[in-house]
């Protein structure tokens, strides 16, 4: 996606919006391909990122 100048919040939002609903997508199908204990470690990876013990997902 490449704006010019004269983009709107609105036009944004809606590729904001569109970008989300294919990443989604996109977890759904990895997350069908991973093991049980992948999706665990994942789970926990998400949690620490969340209480803010770890900056980035990568760590997974």
């Amino acid at each position: 996606m490449k704006y010019d100048n004269n983009v709107t919040l609105e036009e944004i939002h809606r590729d904001v919006e569109e970008i989300k609903k294919q990443l989604s997508f996109i977890s759904a199908i990895l997350v069908e391909k991973m093991s049980e204990e992948d999706i665990a470690d994942y789970e926990q990876a998400m949690k620490e990122y969340k209480e803010g013990k770890t900056t980035k997902l990568s760590d997974w």
